[in-house]
C-alpha cells in the first residue's frame, strides 16, 4: 500500500464518521472552518489531513482521534512476502509511525539506535511503502 491509499482510507473512515454523526459535508466544513470542497476531497483523499484538523474533525464527530487513523495492517500489502511475522510486525509499527516524506522518515532512521544493515533495509522498506 502506498501512503496515498493511507489517505484514502482516513478518508472513508471520516466519512464513514460523519454519516454517522448525520453531518452533511457543509455543515462539517463550517464547524472545521474549511470549504465543502476540502471535505470531499479530505473524503477521497486527494486532500492531506493536517494534525490539527484531524483533532477537530474528531472532536465535532464524537470519536476518539486513533478511530480515525488508518490501522497498522493496512501498511502489509506493501512489505515484502518473505518477511517473518517479528520483522512484519516492526516493519508496519515504523511504518505508521510516519506519513511524511521519504527524506523525513530517513532522518529519523539515521537518528535510531539501528545497525546499518537494519537500517539499510528499513529505508528500502520505506521506500517501497512511498510507491
Amino acid at each position: 500500500m502506498r501512503f496515498e491509499d493511507v489517505y484514502a482510507e482516513l478518508g472513508g473512515v471520516i466519512k464513514a464518521a460523519r454519516e454517522a454523526a448525520g453531518l452533511t459535508q457543509d455543515e462539517l466544513a463550517k464547524l472545521i472552518n474549511l470549504s465543502r470542497a476540502s471535505i470531499a476531497n479530505i473524503e477521497t483523499g486527494r486532500q492531506k489531513v493536517f494534525l490539527h484538523q484531524l483533532y477537530m474533525l474528531a472532536h465535532h464527530l464524537d470519536v476518539p482521534v486513533i478511530d480515525l487513523l488508518p490501522k497498522q495492517s493496512s501498511f502489509g500489502s506493501c512489505l515484502p512476502s518473505d518477511l517473518s511475522d517479528e520483522q512484519k510486525f516492526w516493519a508496519e509499527s515504523v511504518l505508521a509511525s510516519f506519513a511524511g516524506p521519504e527524506q523525513t522518515m530517513q532522518s529519523a532512521l539515521n537518528d535510531s539506535d539501528l545497525n546499518t544493515d537494519e537500517k539499510e533495509w528499513a529505508a528500502s522498506i520505506l521506500r517501497s511503502a512511498n510507491g
